[in-house]
């Protein structure tokens, strides 16, 4: 009977790797999708400053 013990540890082990395995793939994709807007954003800004003279967009802030 201890070796059934033993099994659920070591499943309860696995299981939480695997939990902090998928944690990290989540957060990579999350930075991913990020830098790629980024890169949207700074596409859009040249396409409206080579529209407008080379001027940016004022800030609403």
């Amino acid at each position: 009977m201890q070796f059934a013990g033993l099994g659920l540890a070591l499943a309860a082990v696995a299981g939480a790797a695997v939990v902090h395995a998928l944690k990290a793939i989540r957060a990579h994709g999350r930075s991913t999708l990020c830098a790629s807007h980024l890169t949207s954003l700074g596409i859009a800004m040249k396409a409206y400053a080579s529209d407008k003279e080379g001027k940016f967009p004022d800030s609403w802030l």
